[in-house]
């Protein structure tokens, strides 16, 4: 129980550089973590958008000075524990799915929602070689 909660004090903070998640890393969770952050700040990115948020672990991470990061997930629940995480408040937090990020593409574009268009009826058939794709 007592390495539980060294682990969770450990992430009380995201954003404090020198964090240690216990793996001698400054943040939490590991490469895949490392490697978006690396991505947002090498692009100097200035809107995020965290497609299946959870809890937010990463997401509030990718927070800083001039970046707009909205987290996204189906689940009201991981959405509440994500919004109460340290640094919470730092993001915009959505109910959804990527069906948001279509709709918002559409109004900027000025056009009415439209449906997704759905794959050719002839994907579903067998290929030549009588195997499907």
């Amino acid at each position: 129980m007592a390495g539980s909660r060294r682990h969770c004090a450990a992430r009380a903070d995201p954003a404090s550089p020198g964090q240690d998640a216990g793996r001698g890393g400054r943040y939490p969770d590991g490469p895949d973590h490392d490697f978006f952050r690396r991505v947002a700040a090498e692009t100097d990115a200035r809107r995020i958008v965290d497609l299946g948020c959870g809890t937010g672990l990463l997401t509030v991470t990718l927070t800083g000075p001039g970046r707009v990061v909205t987290g996204i997930d189906p689940d009201p629940a991981m959405l509440q524990r994500a919004s109460s995480r340290p640094g919470g408040d730092a993001v915009i937090w959505r109910l959804g799915t990527a069906e948001l990020l279509l709709e918002h593409a559409r109004r900027r574009r000025g056009r009415a929602a439209t449906p997704v268009p759905k794959p050719p009826a002839d994907r579903d058939r067998p290929a030549a070689s009588g195997t499907r794709p």
